[in-house]
């Protein structure tokens, strides 16, 4: 297949791009600014059309995205990308000739409903994927919709919580959690590709929605304690917020009955374990 990665330079996008690469697909990679990469402004619609139409893709797939972390984007930069951006690729993919299919990636914080964004990130990334999909079944583009939870690895980021956990805790610091009952699903990066590839090369001529995690939901305060295990350090490092704080977001957990569920088996203390022995925070 010929695909398309919008945001091959990010820690998804570039993990999906090698992995779709070795398994002898002709990838094309798109990056803002990044060198080694095809330049693209994903708000640029005829530079995304003329893209699509040259390149003859069979499947376009969306991991641009600025702000996951806070700090590294302005509210602006996020309305840009996150939210036109999406719209954007989503019109261009429906203006070229024999469509390609698409996929959009969306966060698991995007709010749903009429409930609170958890960032501006997330309002922004909400906006993007309600603009894609209005497009992109306006116009009958097969498309795919996947909601990726908490992807962590060797090589995440600082400024995620797991990532900056193993970097604290690793250094001999206490590590201070304000709210540590929260829970999330926290997906090792191996198996949210496996899952993405497994959706692209299915691709077809309808339209899915699938929801990527492990349906298994950890506290905070529980990873964090993971960590200390495995590291070999006291857990009595890592406090938390004594106080009764409102936590708005709560309970963040794929939902493993959805008939679209798409599951990532590795557990979160296999996948800490792992993601350490490669390196983690090391680096």
């Amino acid at each position: 297949m010929r695909i398309l990665i919008a945001g091959a330079s990010g820690y998804i996008g570039a993990a999906l791009s090698a992995a779709l690469s070795a398994r002898s697909h002709d990838v094309t990679g798109t990056s803002r600014s990044r060198e080694g990469f095809t330049k693209l402004d994903v708000t640029d619609l005829a530079a995304c059309v003329s893209l699509m139409e040259s390149g003859g893709f069979d499947a376009v797939v969306n991991l641009a995205a600025v702000g996951v972390t806070a700090g590294t984007a302005s509210a602006r930069e996020m309305a840009v990308v996150n939210s036109r951006g999406a719209s954007t690729l989503a019109q261009a993919a429906a203006a070229v000739h024999d469509a390609p299919w698409f996929m959009h990636v969306a966060s698991s914080t995007e709010a749903k409903g009429n409930g609170v964004p958890e960032s501006q990130y997330s309002a922004t990334k909400s906006e993007g994927t309600a603009g894609a999909l209005k497009v992109l079944e306006a116009a009958g583009v097969p498309h795919s919709h996947v909601v990726i939870h908490n992807t962590y690895g060797a090589t995440q980021p600082s400024g995620r919580f797991l990532a900056d956990a193993v970097a604290t805790l690793r250094s001999g610091s206490p590590l201070f959690i304000r709210f540590p009952g929260r829970v999330r699903d926290f997906c090792y990066l191996d198996d949210v590709v496996t899952g993405l590839v497994g959706i692209v090369e299915r691709g077809g001529s309808t339209s899915t929605s699938h929801e990527v995690g492990t349906g298994v939901g950890t506290t905070l305060i529980d990873a964090a304690r993971m960590i200390c295990r495995e590291l070999g350090v006291p857990v009595s490092m890592v406090g938390h917020d004594e106080h009764d704080s409102v936590d708005l977001h709560a309970v963040q957990v794929a939902d493993p009955d959805r008939p679209d569920f798409v599951r990532c088996p590795s557990s979160l203390e296999t996948g800490i374990a792992q993601a350490l022995k490669a390196g983690w925070g090391t680096k």
